[in-house]
């Protein structure tokens, strides 16, 4: 390596040190003036029918839906369930609040919750329980960013606007319906398309028997926990999913899909064009700093996030 090359090496990991510091304190401080609470409040089921509460923490569908949807009995509301009834009316009816355990949540179960940053990462769970011997089931999941008002006893909780923010949150904080906590690995990535909704199909068997259904969910750090770039940066970890699988394939192909969901960068930046993973991995230092300015943005422009999920037969029933 030659001496200039062995400069660039040193200014570019001390640009990405200080990102972290800059990250890190923000982030901080943000989550000790309450505003970075993005531990995700609640989840709203829109369901088609109307529906009654079933025994326990749940609700079961009439007119002929083939499931009932349930929670642990030791489960409770969310530490910004407040927030979430503020929402109010934008939720819709015959909607219920995803009930959070000790070990099931989203940084939000007490009441020393801090909410969720970079780097942050768990689970959350509920059962549903068929009504016949076999159901397809359709999960579409929409996380949307708030940002709150006080006056006196009254909070006002306003959806953002900014279709920067809307796209950033479609990246960086991501779902899979799989973890192997001994590798610490992920798989069957919930991913963005086009649009804000993250779909996945299960088909649940067994009349009135409960199955679980266990969401796994990670805000990434660093770029290169989502794409390999350790073939051109020495030092680098190796993604959260298996290089050699369909999972690290579709969550690459994701972000050089959709690369304004995971980076800042102008719309004219040849940085958005063309995006692959030698791409990323020969220019990380832009890519990576991209990406944590995005991180930024999230942690000053939102306060609090929803995780809204509704729950249909695979048909549309």
């Amino acid at each position: 390596m030659g001496k200039k090359e062995e400069e660039e090496k040193k200014d570019r990991a001390a640009l990405l040190l200080e990102r972290k510091k800059i990250m890190f304190n923000l982030v901080l401080f943000l989550a000790a003036s309450f505003v970075v609470l993005i531990g995700v409040l609640t989840m709203a089921w829109f369901a088609k029918n109307t529906v009654v509460k079933g025994k326990g923490p749940g609700i079961s569908a009439k007119d002929g839906a083939p499931f009932v949807i349930s929670f642990s009995q030791d489960a409770v509301d969310g530490a910004y369930y407040d927030y979430h009834e503020a929402i109010g009316s934008d939720l819709g009816s015959g909607t219920i609040s995803w009930k959070m355990r000790e070990s099931e949540n989203f940084n939000n179960y007490g009441e020393d919750a801090q909410g969720i940053k970079p780097g942050s990462a768990g689970i959350i769970s509920f059962e549903v329980t068929p009504l016949v011997d076999s159901a397809t089931l359709q999960f579409e999941m929409e996380l949307v960013g708030y940002v709150s008002e006080t006056s006196g006893n009254n909070v006002t909780m306003t959806e953002i606007s900014s279709d920067l923010l809307k796209n950033y949150l479609r990246g960086h904080v991501m779902f899979f319906q799989n973890y192997d906590s001994t590798n610490e690995i992920y798989s069957n990535p919930i991913l963005c398309g086009g649009d804000a909704k993250r779909v996945f199909t299960k088909t649940i068997t067994g009349r009135n028997t409960p199955t679980t259904i266990n969401i796994y969910w990670v805000w990434p750090e660093l770029l290169s926990d989502l794409v390999d770039v350790t073939a051109t940066n020495e030092g680098a970890g190796d993604p959260f999913t298996a290089t050699n699988t369909t999972h690290y394939t579709n969550v690459l192909n994701n972000v050089c899909t959709y690369p304004t969901y995971y980076f800042k960068l102008e719309t004219t930046d040849p940085l958005l064009t063309g995006v692959t993973e030698q791409k990323i991995g020969n220019s990380y230092s832009s890519y990576s700093g991209a990406y944590d300015d995005a991180d930024n943005d999230i942690g000053t422009g939102i306060e609090y996030l929803l995780l809204k999920m509704s729950i249909t037969t695979a048909d549309g029933d």
